[in-house]
């Protein structure tokens, strides 16, 4: 609900396309198909910037109830596939941090061959191990990350959904 008649700064475009949904304007299309001879464009323009002054008045009228149920649960919905997808975005940073990680040991290990010529910080990086142990483990490690990172893929929109249905479920029991 709308609490200050006067205060309209929280309409802007990102949240008028959040509150209407998946509005796009006429000139955002590519399609060949859709291309408005030049005399009727103006008249597609002006209709559009109607149609946009129309909702945006509707959204800002004094006292009245902004969003509605349905557009609050389609909010809710995306709000929990986003955060999902957050998740699962931070998995693919730390499978491909190991993977690198593990490969870099291999290399390392190539270049400092000589294990009592190596810099302490070469030591550190190899976790006090020798040389073979760091290169295998390292290589295990980041094939083993680049083996789980293509079942993440394939399985997360399955995962997402199922969580998303889950999440709605709990908000309606609330």
């Amino acid at each position: 609900n709308k609490t200050d008649k006067d205060d309209d700064s929280w309409l802007n475009l990102e949240t008028f396309v959040l509150i209407q949904g998946d509005w796009t304007p006429m000139w955002s299309f590519d399609d060949k198909s859709s291309v408005i001879e030049k005399g009727a464009e103006e008249k597609v323009l002006a209709k559009e910037v109607e149609a946009v002054e129309t909702k945006v008045k509707l959204l800002t009228e004094g006292g009245k109830t902004i969003i509605s149920d349905e557009i609050g649960e389609r909010l809710q919905e995306s709000a929990i596939t986003h955060r999902w997808e957050g998740y699962r975005e931070y998995i693919y940073f730390l499978l491909n941090f190991v993977a690198f990680y593990g490969y870099l040991l291999g290399i390392i290990v190539y270049y400092f061959d000589k294990e009592d010529e190596q810099p302490s910080f070469v030591a550190s990086l190899k976790l006090g191990s020798t040389n073979e142990v760091a290169d295998w483990t390292g290589n295990f490690a980041g094939d083993l990350m680049w083996t789980l990172e293509p079942t993440v893929i394939l399985l997360s929109p399955l995962i997402i959904r199922q969580m998303a249905k889950r999440g709605k479920m709990k908000i309606k029991a609330d």
